[in-house]
């Protein structure tokens, strides 16, 4: 049970709240369909021919699935056909070979599909929580909404431009701060105790600071907000180093 050599099936929570999940055994039909299928291309040898069997394709006969499902030729045709009408597949007959293929298998088998709509829901919630912000202002300070926009959309565009800033200092993680609200709130606090050219001056440094003995190791705005004094002490420490060491010589 510990071997993960043979890899892995992505099995999404919206399957349990299908139909197909309803009945046990066309559950496990379709498990079986999706757990068999080429996860990439790759050439067979099926009854004496060679055949290109494609990602997300998959080799098997009616007769081969009563086999191994135990059952019925005539239940095999039925589930078969419940999966083709709700287009989850497709049966090819061609030289007596069955290829069933599994419609959309990127969308069920693809973690980078999972990662971008996870991605695009963080967007839509930081547009949306700045939606409300925007809706905030207008009640209570009561200016016009091209004001508001005007004020929001520069708030947007210097946090965005902070972070990105960061790309120097942590180019893997950098852009997904924009969807993490500690982070963009972080940024915010540092815009408004600093002007962006002043902040991005400071990041443009960090990578060198970062590797430096008695500097406070920043690669986030959180850790630039909440380590900001400690990194301004130890450029005066340096600087008042270098003046000792002038006075000496």
């Amino acid at each position: 049970m510990s071997n993960h050599s043979k890899g892995f099936v992505i099995l999404p929570r919206s399957v349990f709240d299908s139909w197909v999940f309803t009945d046990p055994f066309v559950f496990y039909c379709w498990m079986d369909i999706t757990r068999s299928a080429n996860f990439h291309d790759a050439i067979q040898v099926v009854k004496m021919q060679k055949i290109t069997v494609k990602r997300g394709q998959w080799v098997a006969s009616q007769r081969f699935l009563a086999q191994r499902w135990n059952c019925s030729l005539g239940k095999v045709n039925k589930v078969l056909k419940m999966f083709i009408d709700e287009q989850m597949i497709s049966v090819n007959r061609e030289h007596s070979i069955s290829l069933i293929t599994v419609d959309k298998y990127d969308d069920y088998q693809d973690l980078s599909q999972y990662r971008e709509q996870t991605m695009n829901k963080k967007r839509t919630k930081a547009v949306t929580q700045i939606d409300t912000k925007r809706n905030n202002i207008n009640n209570i300070n009561n200016i016009t909404s091209e004001e508001t926009s005007q004020k929001l959309d520069k708030v947007v565009n210097e946090v965005s431009e902070l972070i990105d800033s960061f790309k120097v200092v942590n180019p893997t993680a950098f852009k997904r701060w924009f969807g993490n609200k500690t982070q963009r709130a972080a940024s915010q606090d540092l815009l408004d105790n600093y002007s962006l050219e002043q902040i991005k001056r400071v990041i443009k440094v960090l990578p060198q600071t970062n590797k430096k003995q008695y500097y406070p190791t920043i690669t986030t705005p959180l850790q630039l907000r909440d380590k900001w004094s400690a990194l301004e002490a130890a450029f005066v420490s340096q600087k008042q180093d270098i003046k000792r060491k002038i006075t000496v010589i």
